[in-house]
């Protein structure tokens, strides 16, 4: 019999080694420290123990001695365009999933577990499509890239598939085969797509006799190995012979061929005697010699009645082991448990060469069929640069409650092995452009370490715009993070003054409650006024807000914005009150103090009385103050600002005077 060739899909047992061009290292010895972010720093080193001599280094003054880090990362396949959709959609679920644990006790928790793990397999065969269609169409170099990880993500959603079998739906009786064939079914599909072709192929019937005979019966087998029972029935009716005799007792065979339903109305044991009838009666028909004129109807119904002289050509029609066994246990043992998984799983692996010849996809299924879930999910770790795999699954079987551990020794293990696959996974993203506030959700599911490490991580994240350090800050905010909402601002703002931008400076030196920086950064900006005669912004004095209770400086911000408003609304009664008691309590600093009063002469020229004697004379105080701490340059003006106040306050004098005499008169009091 043709044999197909059988693909390889299964994993990669091999690490790709990295060559350091560095010569240095090669001759003295390389050494690497944790640089943050899921990279390393590698460096020369020359290795010195207790025994080494204590002299110079002969590298010190050698050529090839130069100071060079090696900055190296793991390349992850999840930072491709392609599968970053895979973790951005995911990541949507992941949130979903955390929710789900309020709803533990709700009789529909299980359903609403078990689609969602269906939603994350869609996502993953998506991914799984995405790549297949672009390495048709990419670049040879990339071509290559996509080739190699797609049986990956293949075994990826082969690993969900039969762990969302095992444990998550759960089926009465604990009989798995329905579950199984659907997974070998799903996962083999060109045993379909060939019986499909055959089916739909006019001239078969013509070329039965030909080359093609033999593809037409491998098809068969492999339908009937899959349990395709309507589908084997309609390729023999093709047959030329299909009129004869021995195709009529095969069709009937297996038209009347009892199969267990989880809700067909029979219990096991009523399943069974009916198919012990059957198959006693199968199995006379093939002792009474119905079918020895033709080899291939006689393979078919020894495989039905699970004659163990057929294995061999079983196992030429399985791809896999796991395959194999699928498809003896349909013919063998057909309510078999979920329990039972393991050992015929070590049953088809000794077919298929033993425990030596087993891959790492190998060993994980096997714990999966041993329903030894933490052994799982070590093999999974195992498989490098895999980290969406064990985190997510890991998460749905700890929201479903299955990583407890009896014992009073071992009841945390569970919520650990949960938290450190989060953390490191959500540190893989963090380290992307990108991806890193999907991180953010896995690390805010860490209780223990998550906090610290997302502190740590946001503050390492590098970004040149406004609108990546608001996110940042947003992200500190809600978590409270004040510490890395200090550090963004504060970079960001000496990066606006870097650049001139004082306002925008200013504006972040609030954003971080720096009240020295924001005093500092405010004396620049008030300066800047007193040079050029205007504010860089006045949207920002006037969005002053709470910021004003940061410093004193921004504090007198605050007011002198007040006061301008006043000015342009016609204030000016209050505006004058304003500018006295800023300057009488020394508000403003010092070398603001001219501007004010520069401020204050449109006020005292105006001619309405707007200032009593007292304030005036307060105001004369001021600028004597000023006077004794100024250069001669500013001498002039100062004098032309102490004329106008001294005419101010004789007009002040005579002004209260006369309404004092006003209020004296009808008392009977002389005003001379």
């Amino acid at each position: 019999m043709a044999e197909r060739p059988r693909p390889d899909p299964i994993l990669r047992d091999s690490v790709p080694t990295v060559l350091v061009p560095d010569r240095l290292s090669q001759e003295a010895g390389i050494s690497l420290a944790w640089s943050g972010d899921a990279s390393f720093g590698l460096f020369p080193t020359q290795h010195v123990t207790a025994h080494t001599p204590d002299c110079k280094s002969q590298y010190t003054s050698s050529s090839i001695c130069k100071d060079v880090i090696h900055h190296t990362r793991a390349h992850s396949i999840l930072f491709d365009p392609i599968a970053r959709k895979l973790v951005n959609e995911s990541n949507g679920y992941f949130i979903f999933a955390q929710k789900l644990m309020d709803k533990i006790d709700s009789p529909d928790f299980s359903i609403e577990i078990l689609k969602l793990s269906r939603q994350y397999r869609s996502v993953l065969r998506a991914c799984l499509e995405n790549l297949q269609a672009e390495s048709e169409t990419c670049p040879e170099n990339k071509k290559s890239f996509y080739l190699q990880n797609i049986p990956t993500f293949y075994n990826m959603e082969l690993i969900w598939h039969l762990c969302e079998i095992m444990f998550l739906d759960m089926v009465p009786g604990d009989v798995v085969l329905s579950h199984l064939i659907t997974w070998i079914r799903f996962h083999v599909p060109q045993v379909e797509k060939d019986a499909n072709k055959i089916l739909m192929d006019e001239h078969v019937n013509t070329s039965i006799n030909t080359d093609y005979a033999s593809n037409y019966w491998i098809v068969v087998i492999d339908c009937l190995l899959q349990r395709r029972i309507d589908t084997v029935r309609s390729l023999l009716k093709l047959n030329s012979e299909a009129d004869t005799e021995p195709f009529k007792i095969v069709d009937n065979i297996l038209r009347t061929m009892p199969i267990f339903e989880f809700y067909g109305g029979l219990t096991a044991s009523e399943f069974h005697v009916r198919y012990e009838c059957w198959k006693r009666e199968t199995k006379r028909l093939l002792i009474d010699g119905n079918f020895n004129s033709h080899k291939y109807l006689t393979m078919i119904v020894k495989i039905l009645i699970g004659d163990e002289s057929i294995q061999e050509v079983t196992r030429e029609h399985c791809l896999t082991w796991y395959q194999h066994m699928v498809a003896s246990l349909i013919y063998t043992e057909p309510t078999v448990k979920s329990f039972d998984l393991a050992f015929y799983a070590n049953q088809s692996i000794t077919r298929y060469g033993g425990h030596n010849n087993v891959k790492q996809l190998d060993l994980i299924l096997c714990a999966i069929m041993e329903m030894d879930i933490f052994k799982m999910i070590e093999r999974l770790q195992d498989w490098t640069e895999r980290d969406w795999l064990p985190t997510h699954l890991t998460n749905l079987l700890y929201i479903c409650d299955k990583l407890n551990i009896s014992g009073p020794q071992t009841s945390n293990i569970g919520n650990a092995l949960h938290e450190r696959l989060l953390l490191n996974y959500g540190t893989l993203l963090m380290s992307h452009r990108s991806l890193w506030q999907a991180g953010v959700d896995y690390l805010d599911c860490c209780r223990t370490e998550g906090r610290m490490v997302l502190e740590t991580l946001l503050s390492k994240i590098p970004f040149r715009t406004d609108a990546k350090a608001l996110k940042i800050i947003h992200i500190a905010h809600e978590r409270d993070l004040e510490e890395v909402v200090y550090n963004v601002s504060k970079v960001q703002g000496m990066r606006c003054l870097g650049r001139g931008d004082i306002g925008g400076a200013l504006t972040w030196a609030m954003r971080c409650q720096d009240p020295v920086l924001s005093s500092q950064l405010a004396d620049i900006y008030l300066k800047k006024y007193v040079q050029d005669g205007k504010f860089e912004s006045n949207d920002l004095l006037q969005n002053l807000g709470s910021g004003i209770l940061l410093s004193d400086r921004l504090a007198f911000l605050g007011r002198y914005s007040e006061f301008c408003q006043m000015l342009k609304a016609g204030d000016q009664k209050e505006a004058g009150a304003l500018l006295v008691y800023m300057l009488v309590n020394k508000v403003p600093p010092k070398f603001f103090w001219l501007s004010l009063f520069m401020d204050a002469v449109p006020l005292l020229e105006g001619g309405k009385g707007l200032f009593s004697s007292q304030d005036i004379y307060d105001l004369m105080s001021c600028l004597q103050e000023l006077v004794d701490e100024s250069s001669e340059s500013v001498t002039e003006k100062l004098k032309s600002i102490r004329t106008i106040l001294a005419k101010n306050l004789a007009e002040a004098l005579i002004r209260e005077g006369t309404k004092v005499a006003e209020h004296s008169a009808p008392l009977g009091i002389s005003t001379y």
